[in-house]
């Protein structure tokens, strides 16, 4: 049954959703998206993985459980299609602690992570984010893979 509480809560999730996509925008207006993952649950977070055209990448994080922390980490990725990833790699010297954002599968060195290109949600921070299309071309190009 959907109860007040719920409705309030997924306006929330939209509304979140409209403001982080608007200050991407904002804060990369040269790069368009091309795809992004971002949170829809969880209590550690509110997380959102930016994928820009330029072939870098934005990993917004607000973390809930240390007094609304904001973290951004950027770097650079690249597709490769014949292993079905995403290849991301942290630049300008960033070294997160990367068993704290990913799952064991998804580290691929001292700085860097994949993801398949096929899993429309993922885990960062232990907080379930889900894919967003955000590039028409991308979209099209993503469903006549399927």
């Amino acid at each position: 049954m959907i109860t007040t509480a719920k409705i309030r809560h997924l306006a929330l999730y939209c509304l979140a959703g409209m403001a982080l996509y608007s200050h991407s925008l904002a804060s990369n207006p040269n790069s368009s998206l091309s795809f992004m993952y971002q949170s829809v649950g969880g209590d550690a977070g509110v997380i959102r993985l930016e994928m820009h055209e330029d072939n870098t990448f934005t990993l917004d994080m607000t973390l809930l459980d240390f007094d609304n922390d904001h973290v951004v980490l950027k770097g650079t990725w690249k597709e490769n299609e014949d292993q079905n990833e995403f290849h991301f790699t942290f630049t300008g010297g960033q070294q997160p602690y990367l068993p704290a954002l990913f799952t064991e599968q998804m580290i691929t060195g001292k700085n860097s992570f994949k993801i398949n290109t096929q899993l429309e949600e993922i885990w960062i921070y232990h907080t379930l984010c889900r894919r967003v299309e955000m590039n028409p071309k991308a979209l099209i190009a993503s469903k006549a893979k399927n």
